[in-house]
């Protein structure tokens, strides 16, 4: 049963039900980001892809803008590599995905080249995807000498895709 006041006839009931359906919406937005979506599967298929930022992240053909067939196997692992999937790989790299939540992904990328295992690129990615479309962000950092970064590759990037055909 719905209160009394509800049913007045006044400015009183306008605010009670304004607030109401402002809570309502507010709520609503709150979880309407990719993480509370129901999860789908990223389709197979021939991507219109580009890569822009400083933190230059290349894409397997080794430029910035590219179509690429994504195979089934590319598709489905693609919410655990983005990276491998999309970009050009690095030798002796390895992924490390956050668990996903709903259609967002995230994780980082850790390179090791020498014995001691120090790091010389550390990737932090975040993005989302839909069945026919993703969009992922992040920050390439290289350690230097002196625990400072280096310009070579260091900065944020970005890279989206669409799917356009069968391939």
């Amino acid at each position: 049963m719905l209160p009394s006041y509800l049913f007045r006839i006044g400015p009183e009931a306008h605010v009670v039900w304004r607030s109401a359906v402002i809570v309502g919406l507010a709520g609503l937005g709150a979880c309407s980001g990719p993480e509370y979506q129901d999860p789908v599967a990223l389709k197979p298929g021939l991507y219109e892809i580009s890569a822009t930022g400083n933190g230059t992240l290349f894409l397997k053909n080794g430029l910035l803008e590219a179509q690429q067939c994504l195979s089934p196997t590319d598709a489905a692992i693609f919410r655990g590599d983005p990276l491998g999937t999309i970009a050009y790989p690095w030798e002796r790299c390895h992924e490390q995905p956050n668990p996903p939540r709903g259609n967002a992904l995230s994780g980082e990328r850790i390179c090791n080249p020498d014995d001691q295992g120090r790091p010389w690129a550390h990737i932090e990615f975040s993005g989302s995807h839909n069945e026919d479309s993703f969009q992922v962000k992040g920050h390439v950092s290289h350690p230097g000498d002196g625990g400072g970064m280096t310009d070579f590759r260091s900065g944020d990037f970005s890279f989206s895709g669409k799917r356009v055909a069968d391939c």
